[in-house]
């Protein structure tokens, strides 16, 4: 969109006296206010004369304005409630991210969790490249800006060390926050990025939740800044394991691969194992062994087991290998493996089983610290 001599590029909403607007799970780009005239807001202008603002969880990237706030310009006389938005990207004269004029009335905002970076005020960094705050009477207008992550930023002209002026600053970060790829649409965080669990669930009007893309926040020990809460994609490739024509005594093993898609780490909580015949797990197997059969798989990442038959004699047999995990996705995956030999028969199968004392179970449960708990071990005899 583009707009001439008026604000919002994308939208522009306005709180009545008694009312609201909420902004919730949406996306603003390549939005663009142009003036002459009144051209405040790139992505979206916010008005709030005398009715409460909310905007959570939203994305603005590469809008622009040649006036104030490239991403967003909210101008508010009551309060304001700007919580958990990646702001990045964006250009204006003034406040390349987001522009905050604070009436001089009793006027309160509050800006948590977010990530506003990565912006550009082309007037000069004196005026706010990711946050620039119109504070019209600091005696009666004020702001909370906690747990965000933001580069430039100032209050009233050339103020770009803003304490006071009725402005709470505390627990802010300003470091790159490694969103994968904001030019290909990937606003999610990077493995291992300095934003993740870097926020609080103490916030105005409570968490955000879900997140823009409709997971649940937080995940993990505390929320992560911006819009996206980063998080696990635990699965096992192949879903099923299938052993056919391997005669005794030879033996044979098939790779499974534990991976990780999300961005966010996944612990493996808890492993059981139940097989009728020779079939075993080796988490040192494969090439890129697990070493444990409850790993911690870090984002985007991955490990492998084996699962091997080495049978004695002719058979069909059969055994379930499953995982718990802290992904509330999938929470549990379960693998179901069967076997048979070149000749192999039910009842020579259940002969075998019972002379050879091949069943067996075991379970491994991970402790909070870290530790191998009630590891247990049967064999029929």
């Amino acid at each position: 969109n583009r707009v001439t001599g008026e604000r919002g590029g994308g939208l522009y909403a306005f709180a009545a006296p008694g009312g609201g607007v909420t902004l919730n799970r949406n996306l603003f780009q390549g939005n663009a206010g142009v003036g002459p005239g009144l051209s405040d807001g790139g992505g979206a202008f916010i008005g709030g004369d005398f009715g409460r603002v909310t905007i959570t969880n939203n994305i603005f990237f590469d809008n622009t304005t040649n006036r104030n706030g490239g991403g967003l310009a909210v101008a508010t006389a009551i309060s304001a409630n700007i919580t958990n938005n990646t702001i990045w990207g964006n250009q204006a004269a003034s406040a390349g991210g987001v522009w905050l004029n604070l009436f001089a009335l009793p006027t309160h905002a509050e800006l948590f969790n977010n990530i506003i970076y990565g912006n550009t005020a082309t007037a000069g960094p004196d005026m706010g490249d990711d946050l620039f705050i119109m504070n019209n009477d600091p005696d009666i207008a004020t702001a909370d800006i906690f747990f965000n992550d933001m580069g430039g930023v100032c209050v009233d002209d050339g103020n770009c060390m803003p304490s006071g002026l009725g402005i709470d600053f505390f627990a802010n970060l300003d470091v790159d926050p490694e969103l994968s790829d904001p030019a290909a649409g990937d606003f999610s965080l990077s493995p291992g990025s300095p934003v993740m669990d870097a926020g609080t669930e103490f916030v105005p009007d409570g968490l955000p939740n879900p997140d823009f893309a409709g997971n649940p926040r937080p995940f993990g020990k505390d929320p992560d800044m911006g819009a996206l809460e980063a998080v696990p994609g635990f699965g096992v490739d192949p879903t099923a394991v299938n052993f056919s024509g391997v005669a005794p005594p030879n033996s044979a093993a098939q790779t499974l691969t534990l991976s990780n898609t999300g961005n966010a780490p996944v612990q493996i909580q808890q492993a059981e194992f139940q097989a009728n015949g020779p079939i075993s797990v080796n988490e040192f197997g494969g090439p890129q062994p697990c070493n444990t059969i409850t790993p911690l798989l870090e984002g985007r990442s991955s490990c492998t087991v084996e699962v091997l038959f080495a049978p004695e004699v002719d058979g069909n047999f059969s055994a379930t290998l499953s995982w718990n995990t802290d992904d509330l996705q999938t929470a549990i995956v379960v693998i179901a493996i069967t076997a048979s030999t070149s000749a192999s028969s039910g009842s020579s199968g259940g002969c075998a089983l019972s002379s050879l004392g091949a069943a067996s179970s075991w379970s491994v449960v991970l402790a909070g610290l870290g530790l191998l708990l009630a590891v247990r071990r049967k064999r029929g005899r």
